[in-house]
């Protein structure tokens, strides 16, 4: 199972479940944000250490371009699983908000008719 399979099966069991504070937490997308950033980084060192090798001769072994490759794609992928679960909870936050918000006007108006009877 990959990261992010593993990711999407603890968020489908784990959400019915979360507070509105976890869900506001889960919500960012800083460390994805950050994470890819760093991906971006690597692989453009990587680029440049492949373009400037003239004598050492890096990833010349016929596992050790796909390797990296394979690493950096589940890499990518857990993060943009992280970026889906984020939208995910802030939609799902915003939702509580409006349901609450809601009740709450159902609520008020039930007093005032409440008031207007006596």
């Amino acid at each position: 199972m990959s990261a992010a399979n593993m990711m999407q099966v603890l968020w489908d069991a784990a959400c019915p479940h979360l507070t509105d504070e976890e869900l506001a937490d889960l919500k960012s997308t800083e460390m994805a944000e950050y994470q890819l950033e760093h991906v971006a980084d690597v692989m453009e060192g990587i680029g440049c250490l492949v373009n400037d090798d003239t004598s050492v001769g890096s990833f010349q072994s016929a596992h050790d371009l796909p390797a990296l490759l394979f690493s950096l794609s589940s890499t990518v992928r857990a993060l943009g699983q992280s970026v889906l679960i984020s939208g995910a909870a802030g939609s799902i936050l915003q939702d509580r908000k409006d349901q609450a918000a809601k009740a709450s006007a159902r609520m008020s108006s039930k007093g005032k008719e409440a008031k207007a009877a006596l």
